[in-house]
């Protein structure tokens, strides 16, 4: 899809959505896929954008500071959460908050994931990260 095709088609509806949705307290927006343009969808009315960062990019590191909106990623939902470690999940965590720099994050997997796969003890070790970077 081309800029224009994006900016004449697809931005209208974004945008149309998000006034539907503006009253709400917190409004994240996920760009599904690889996302061409963050900066760009970081101007919408939104409070945070989350992305596949370590599954499709780009990395968080790219991005922080050019975002109008929260950074909300980090933690791969393809391997690293449903098939790593607590100890990995940690590291990604840790590793998402260096890239991040003093700008704002909320830790989170990158897109959906299957409850019943993902094993308890990573949702934990996000949580736990979180705290000890606290």
């Amino acid at each position: 899809m081309g800029e224009t095709t994006y900016r004449d088609l697809v931005e209208p509806t974004d945008l149309a959505i998000l006034k539907s949705a503006s009253p709400a307290r917190f409004n994240i927006l996920h760009a599904c896929g690889v996302p061409c343009d963050l900066p760009r969808l970081s101007t919408y009315p939104v409070h945070a954008i989350n992305w596949a960062d370590r599954a499709g990019g780009p990395c968080i590191r790219e991005v922080a500071g050019k975002l109008d909106a929260v950074i909300c990623g980090g933690v791969n939902n393809l391997k690293t959460l449903p098939s790593g470690t607590p100890e990995q999940v940690k590291r990604e965590v840790r590793d998402a908050l260096a890239q991040a720099g003093d700008a704002p994050m909320i830790i989170s997997p990158g897109c959906t994931f299957d409850p019943d796969v993902v094993p308890p003890a990573n949702l934990d070790a996000m949580i736990e990260a979180v705290k000890a970077c606290g």
